[in-house]
């Protein structure tokens, strides 16, 4: 084991070097950014990782753009092995985050410019599909954003019902091509745009030293029956481990189960071989913060059902809350005495 915390001490040692290397090439050009990250042998992810975690606000738009001009897997298809197919993901986010930052600084043509040779990866990542249409009706470009806007709704946006109001949008309010978008959408696009569950792939990655609950079994038979987006914005999936190809060492202690729509992971926590039951849950978000939510999964059910789940997308109101908190009380969800577990945080920074 002392070797083993020797080369991971020293592969962070490593990472941090190179970190400070590209924070002091952010005002270089996009070329050079771009061989660091080749030169380095970066992967997608690990860029990601940087860029979220590391990169100052003001250097975002940069990096991204660096990003996306590096190689990248084909993204029209999954991939068996779990770096690629963590790639492939993170590549579809950072054009997402990258159109949404460049609508954010009214960047219309720039965007344009950048997004126009990605516009079919909309079909993979329907949110960059509503991100690039905002950017593309900054430049005028009514007819290519409505087509954006329909290729989104038709594959599978939670927040394709907010398309249609997004101020963004208005002008196109009376165009027929962008009514009938959703005039098809709420006669047959609910039952695709509803809620996504694969427990099978979650449970495909789940660690073997954390035991799978049968609870969340029977919340995504429940879940599958329930109406889009109302008890929050979120997957019950795993595709690609938050811990996937950066600090790998700690996957083992991490049952993710489900991904927030903001790229938060919601996750039961085993903190050692020795821990016992109940196993926390905590919130990993895609920022690089890192909370506890729940001393256990009956604890989070129980306060997802009051509202009070900790997590700003895991939402229920009106009647869906009441439904969540129905079905919580048929399971006799109870909320057992919580383990004695160290502190989350101070747990997980040093390890990273």
């Amino acid at each position: 084991m002392l070797t083993y915390n020797k080369r991971m001490k020293s592969e962070g040692i490593q990472q941090q070097k190179i970190n400070n290397v590209l924070l002091s090439s952010a005002e270089n050009n996009i070329h050079d950014i771009l061989s660091l990250f080749q030169f380095h042998k970066m992967t997608i992810s690990e860029v990601m990782q940087f860029i979220f975690v590391k990169c100052p606000e003001t250097h975002k738009i940069k990096f991204l753009e660096a990003l996306i001009k590096m190689p990248h897997p084909p993204l029209a298809e999954k991939h068996g092995n779990s770096v690629v197919e963590a790639d492939r993901q993170n590549f579809l986010i950072a054009l997402n985050n990258l159109a949404h930052l460049l609508y954010s600084k009214n960047m219309g043509d720039q965007s344009y410019q950048l997004l126009e040779p990605f516009k079919s990866c909309v079909v993979q990542n329907p949110h960059f599909g509503h991100n690039y249409a905002c950017c593309l009706m900054l430049s005028g470009k009514k007819s290519e954003a409505i087509e954006m806007i329909r290729l989104a709704a038709e594959n599978g946006y939670e927040e394709t019902r907010e398309m249609e109001f997004d101020p963004t949008f208005v002008t196109l309010a009376q165009d027929p091509k962008f009514k009938e978008i959703f005039t098809a959408w709420k006669k047959n696009g609910f039952i695709k745009n509803g809620y996504h569950v694969d427990i099978e792939g979650i449970k495909a990655h789940w660690p073997s030293q954390i035991p799978f609950p049968s609870i969340l079994q029977e919340f995504g038979d429940w879940l599958r029956r329930q109406a889009p987006k109302s008890i929050g914005l979120f997957r019950m999936e795993n595709p690609h481990p938050y811990f996937g190809q950066i600090n790998t060492h700690l996957r083992p202690f991490f049952g993710e189960f489900l991904s927030v729509i903001d790229g938060t992971k919601i996750a039961i926590w085993k903190y050692s071989d020795q821990a016992l039951a109940p196993f926390p849950v905590v919130q990993l978000c895609d920022t690089g913060e890192f909370e506890l939510i729940a001393e256990s999964i009956e604890e989070f059910f129980l306060k997802w059902g009051q509202g009070q789940s900790g997590v700003y997308d895991l939402t229920a109101k009106g009647d869906s809350k009441d439904a969540l908190k129905r079905w919580t009380a048929s399971k006799s969800l109870v909320k057992p005495h919580p383990s004695d577990h160290p502190d989350f945080e101070a747990w997980i920074y040093p390890k990273i």
